[in-house]
């Protein structure tokens, strides 16, 4: 595909300098609560686990641009209320577009502010943020392989179980990240100085 040597640059666009200011598009830093863990005689947290490491490595983080409510009925009906209606949400049918697939679940394809350039053809992987999040079971992110050469939207699609009674309400607060963009190409390390500082554009 491309030498080692080169260097890979990736960049962030968005429509507002607010938006440009909380895009952590450098996925370095452990999870807060790692900060409680203490050190001992023949102690190793995951923080000593390759894999673990690795992940936060190589990887981008996308985190949650504003306030989004989803409310899923019990009979699959989604409600989605967010300030910006343009950057919020959107449902699928999945009898429509996978038909078979996850029967008894709804899908919601959380619609990205977000662009990113990649000037070279990097394969990214969109996994789940578990290590984020305090409760796993509260969504699904729906894995895909991305690039972001020629395609540069960040949109995420999320999956939930119809609840059988009672509907069931989440509350994505801004900040919270949503997802992993992992590099498939770690023989590729893409620590600080290959990163091009995030730049504004008008959509």
């Amino acid at each position: 595909m491309f030498k080692k040597k080169d260097t890979v640059k990736v960049t962030a666009y968005a429509p507002s300098t607010g938006l440009i200011d909380l895009f952590p598009i450098e996925h370095r830093k452990f999870p807060k609560y790692f900060k409680s863990f203490q050190k001992a005689e023949n102690f190793r947290s995951i923080k000593t686990c390759p894999g673990f490491v690795d992940l936060y490595s190589n990887s981008l983080s996308i985190p949650a641009w504003q306030d989004i409510k989803i409310t899923i009925s019990s009979t699959g009906n989604i409600e989605v209320m967010a300030p910006q209606v343009e950057y919020s949400a959107v449902s699928h049918p999945l009898e429509e577009q996978a038909p078979g697939v996850w029967p008894g679940y709804v899908s919601v394809k959380l619609e990205s502010p977000w662009l990113i350039k990649c000037n070279k053809d990097v394969p990214w992987y969109m996994i789940q943020p578990t290590w984020e999040q305090n409760s796993p079971g509260n969504f699904s992110v729906i894995p895909g392989s991305l690039e972001f050469k020629y395609y540069n939207e960040t949109n995420i699609n999320l999956l939930f179980p119809i609840p059988e009674t009672t509907k069931h309400i989440l509350f994505v607060q801004a900040k919270l990240l949503l997802c992993y963009c992992l590099d498939l190409l770690r023989s590729i390390v893409l620590n600080a100085n290959t990163y091009q500082n995030k730049k504004l554009i008008n959509y």
